[in-house]
């Protein structure tokens, strides 16, 4: 235990006592030179991204027009995926350390 730091240590303390440690994300993922990223182990093109980014933008306007709840509902979940794909595309972001843990 003398080569732990102390956030090894203190995710073993509390893995041991049930809780789960935070998931580590390798920002691996992402090749800067080419634009990639790639999801589930394939290569995702910006072209790819980009027209992704348009579908949930295009669904999002389409259903933005009805003001129920669950197209509210909706809405919100389109904003969350077209704001975390354009994350994803935000070269600061991917580059800043070499992990992330959400």
């Amino acid at each position: 235990m003398a080569n732990m730091n102390r956030a090894d240590m203190i995710n073993s303390l509390a893995l041991a006592m049930g809780v789960n440690a935070p998931k580590v994300y390798d920002t691996k993922k992402y090749d800067s030179k080419t634009g990639t990223i790639y999801c589930n182990d394939r290569p995702v093109g910006k072209e790819t991204m980009d027209n992704a980014i348009h579908y949930f933008e295009a669904l999002k306007a389409k259903y933005s027009k009805n003001n129920a709840a669950e197209f509210r509902t909706v809405c919100n979940y389109y904003d969350i995926a077209i704001s975390a794909m354009k994350a994803c595309q935000n070269k600061s972001i991917i580059e800043t350390g070499s992990k992330l843990a959400m």
